[in-house]
């Protein structure tokens, strides 16, 4: 019994959405980060193991990171190549009651390595 050659698949997302979000990611960098730490509310600090650090200045940081992109995140590094913070796609759970995939942004313990993060708490 011979099978039929599976069709290749074909991206879901387009070349030209792809591009259009990198450039949307690069000219609204700050925006895009400020709304993934406060959302629609107006925080002010984050906290991670007893260290503390205003959102102006994570932002401070933001404004000297770059986003790079590989086949599985989009990381914003600092100008010394570490990691603040990546997005990833989940793609686990129950498909009926969650969606299946879902947009995730990591923190990183190296937002806090900056010197103004020494304010413990």
């Amino acid at each position: 019994n011979l099978s039929p050659p599976r069709p290749t698949p074909t991206p879901q997302i387009s070349k030209r959405a792809v591009e259009e979000f990198k450039k949307l990611l690069d000219t609204k960098k700050e925006e895009v980060m400020y709304y993934f730490i406060s959302g629609k509310f107006d925080i002010q600090h984050i906290v991670y193991n007893r260290k503390r650090l205003t959102t102006q200045e994570v932002m401070d940081q933001v404004r000297k990171a770059e986003w790079i992109y590989n086949d599985t995140a989009i990381h914003l590094k600092n100008p010394e190549g570490k990691t603040l913070f990546h997005i990833q796609m989940k793609g686990s759970g129950n498909k009926k009651k969650m969606g299946y995939h879902g947009v995730l942004c990591h923190i990183h313990e190296n937002l806090f390595r900056h010197k103004e993060a020494d304010n413990e708490i």
